[in-house]
């Protein structure tokens, strides 16, 4: 019983230690004191995907990269038929 209660602890504070912050490009304002690792985006036109998973992907993203805080732009296009479809471009940074 100790064990299981260990690992959720554990799994717990990895998941707020590795905690990307997230900033929206035109709404948020991304710190200043950070270093760019990488340009990333999510999202293609094969794929109807809502805002709420392009903005997920470009988080673990950020993570795969080891980024603590990720800027986003969010991009969309509006079929009459199938709807809204969202892409997200966006930079991936360490920040002190």
């Amino acid at each position: 019983m100790k064990s299981i209660v260990s690992t959720i602890l554990a799994l717990g504070f990895l998941t707020a230690v590795s905690a990307v912050q997230v900033s929206y490009e035109g709404k948020s304002q991304a710190p200043t004191s950070c270093k760019k690792i990488a340009d990333i985006k999510q999202g293609s036109i094969a794929s109807a995907s809502s805002k709420s998973i392009v903005e997920k992907a470009m988080i673990e993203e950020a993570k795969l990269h080891g980024a603590n805080h990720v800027n986003i732009k969010f991009s969309v296009m509006k079929h009459p038929k199938l709807g809204k479809k969202y892409f997200a471009t966006g930079v991936a940074s360490v920040c002190n």
